[in-house]
């Protein structure tokens, strides 16, 4: 199992991944196949287990949600009891400082 350094997150999907062109033994290049020679069930290998590499990690970014959807219930609810304060005109604000920020055109000017 690997565990990211920044997020502390284990997973355990990726803890065999060795770099593309390299071999898990010793981390070196393998030794370079003359051409015309015919594809082994080693490098059949190496491709199937980063195609099952590659399949995971899509597997599971398919499962993140792009929006908290607890975070936008507890806010709903907020806005709803009055505990949270609408402000429009710092929103408006900070829209605008997004679309600066993202190079978009002015509507004004």
């Amino acid at each position: 199992m690997t565990t990211n350094p920044i997020s502390g997150v284990t997973n355990p999907i990726v803890a065999d991944a060795t770099a593309p062109g390299t071999s898990a033994a010793n981390g070196t290049k393998p030794d370079t196949v003359p051409s015309g020679t015919a594809v082994t069930a080693a490098d059949s290998g190496e491709v199937s287990h980063a195609q099952t590499l590659l399949n995971a990690i899509s597997t599971m970014a398919q499962n993140i949600p792009s929006v908290d959807q607890q975070r936008v219930e507890q806010i709903r609810t907020a806005i709803e009891q009055g505990k949270l304060s609408v402000n429009a005109q710092n929103i408006a604000q900070r829209l605008m400082e997004i679309e600066a920020q993202l190079g978009a055109p002015s509507s004004s000017g």
